[in-house]
């Protein structure tokens, strides 16, 4: 039945308190995240990637030993967390030299791999990067972009930044050299890595003011926002396709797509991004249909252990894998996808949650739920479900589950 207003501010609430006095055992800063378990890195080089493998397929398929070495690169001690303007600098030349070696070529228009942009009104300089993979007919583009920045020092602690974002820089090379081996797609497509978007999208908003090609011809915007982990380290394989409710062709792509083994896809309209925005926020402002992929925020999110040994390998090459089965899907698409300024409530957003619900219920133990809480997470997973059952969800629904989703996102976030 609908949900009363009221109810839905006091269950909301009742749920934040629960699971933010979830009783966790502490983790010190310097002790090993409980899940994912390590997983071993390619020492950093300042070779941008490893030789490709002898034996990869001619279209080109992800490989695990790349992205690690990105990661372990952009997130060493070299780059101190890509967070003062001499490291983006350097990080920004090595994502450059990377685009080369993949065999992205230049932008049309664009004179090397650098679209800079000035400091303004107190907002820091700096340059985006840019490549370029030539389609059958160029008339129309797909971006495909993460980026590369991160907070650099905080209070003399260096944040290496390794899942937010090196993880997606990496899975955007990886993508670009797959794309570049392989055949070529109906529509081009942009390879972006962004800076400054810790500092409030300032990279894309610069890229969106005074972009290297009109965005009147792109069809589509993607963006990759930490790949190599999952939401409070509890959903080992998840991936969160959040966008799609903007067009229906993107919502057509995510359905038609085979699955991934290793990847667990799950949709969610983007206002349901726990951390409130990302890069794809100035495309939505332009009415451009946007996909934003991200495993969502792990335990160590903007914290000195965001490091590259916690990465999931396993995990980043198979959503990786999985992202670039829906870019090739996106430049092959008949017509372009078509801005929808109001979409409906979706069940799949339901499901979605019902399932990251459930899933935490089978972590109760872990995380330390108190029988009350254990109590409150049973009554939001059974309204869940029974707003499944019954087929549909009505906008008051929809609020209220946002409400309690975000919250729970964010405490799972937390949890140490």
């Amino acid at each position: 039945m609908p949900w009363p207003r009221a109810r839905s501010r006091r269950f909301a609430s009742a749920l934040l308190a629960s699971l933010l006095l979830a009783r966790a055992a502490p983790v010190r800063a310097d002790a090993p995240a409980p899940s994912p378990a390590p997983v071993p890195s390619p020492a950093p080089s300042p070779s941008p990637a490893p030789p490709p493998s002898p034996d990869s397929p001619a279209e080109g398929v992800p490989e695990r030993a790349r992205l690690q070495a990105t990661v372990a690169y952009l997130a060493g001690e070299e780059l101190a967390g890509r967070g003062s303007s001499d490291d983006r600098e350097r990080a920004s030349q090595w994502v450059a030299d990377a685009f080369d070696q993949v065999g992205a070529k230049a932008v049309p228009g664009v004179v090397g791999r650098f679209v800079p942009f000035p400091a303004k009104e107190g907002r820091p300089g700096g340059r985006n990067v840019v490549g370029w993979i030539p389609g059958r007919k160029d008339a129309e583009y797909v971006i495909v972009s993460a980026h590369f920045d991160h907070l650099g020092r905080v209070d003399g602690k260096v944040h290496p930044g390794a899942d937010d974002n090196a993880s997606g820089v990496a899975a955007l090379l990886e993508i670009g050299r797959c794309l570049a081996s392989g055949f070529r797609l109906e529509r081009g497509v942009m390879l972006v890595a962004f800076d400054l978007e810790e500092q409030r999208m300032i990279g894309s908003r610069a890229f969106v003011a005074a972009p290297p090609m009109p965005l009147e011809r792109c069809a589509a915007f993607v963006t990759i926002d930490m790949l190599g982990r999952s939401i409070g380290d509890l959903f080992p394989g998840l991936l969160l396709a959040m966008g799609a409710e903007r067009a229906d062709a993107l919502e057509a792509v995510l359905a038609a797509a085979k699955p991934t083994p290793g990847v667990l896809l799950r949709e969610l309209g983007m206002d349901f991004n726990q951390l409130g925005w990302s890069d794809y926020v100035p495309f939505e402002e332009r009415s451009i249909p946007c996909l934003f992929f991200t495993s969502g925020a792990c335990r160590d999110y903007h914290r000195p252990t965001d490091t590259a040994d916690r990465i999931d390998g396993a995990a980043l090459e198979a959503r990786t894998r999985a992202i670039l089965g829906y870019v090739r899907a996106l430049a092959e698409l008949p017509t372009r996808p078509v801005w929808k300024p109001a979409p409906a409530p979706r069940l799949r957003e339901v499901e979605t949650i019902h399932a990251l619900v459930s899933k935490v219920g089978e972590k109760e133990a872990e995380l330390g739920l108190t029988d009350g809480q254990r109590l409150l997470r049973k009554g939001f997973e059974k309204t869940l479900a029974e707003t499944i059952a019954r087929g549909a969800v009505t906008p008051g629904e929809r609020v209220a589950i946002r409400i309690m989703a975000l919250q729970m996102m964010k405490a799972a976030s937390t949890f140490r």
